[in-house]
């Protein structure tokens, strides 16, 4: 089963595992013009056959960008499940803000972009830690 670790924010990113933690794929959210590109997220979803979608749930909806996340991710009939920040962040050293979901990826060796600057893709980081807690509660079943 392919599971999705999504951060749903323009800035946000997309991890697909298998139900073992194997890495199958890793996108930052797609966008065209500044806006989430749905139907770049439909191929992605489509094509990696994503059979659950673990999305961190928004606590500020703006323009809704969660709401068409997870739209696109129903439409493509997959279940979802959704944490609260503070619950899947549980998982993370202790440390301050964005760079705590890096370390977790860096001490895991789970990869995560970095740009020319030495800028991690905190999306990315952030959605690894969005699967792998997921992953780590279903073993405790």
């Amino acid at each position: 089963m392919n599971i999705a670790g999504v951060d749903p924010g323009l800035k946000g990113g997309i991890v697909i595992t298998n139900n073992s933690g194997k890495l199958i794929a890793v996108y930052p959210m797609p966008l065209k013009k500044g806006r989430l590109n749905l139907g770049e997220l439909q191929t992605i979803i489509i094509s990696h056959n994503v059979e659950l979608a673990i999305i961190e749930k928004a606590f500020k909806d703006g323009k809704c960008n969660a709401c068409k996340t997870e739209a696109v991710f129903e439409l493509c009939g997959v279940p979802i499940l959704k944490y609260h920040p503070r619950t899947w962040q549980t998982i993370l050293p202790d440390g301050d803000g964005k760079q705590r979901a890096y370390d977790f990826c860096l001490a895991n060796n789970l990869p995560v972009p970095v740009n020319k600057n030495g800028r991690f893709h905190d999306g990315i980081a952030d959605a690894w830690g969005i699967v792998s807690y997921y992953l780590q509660e279903i073993r405790r079943v």
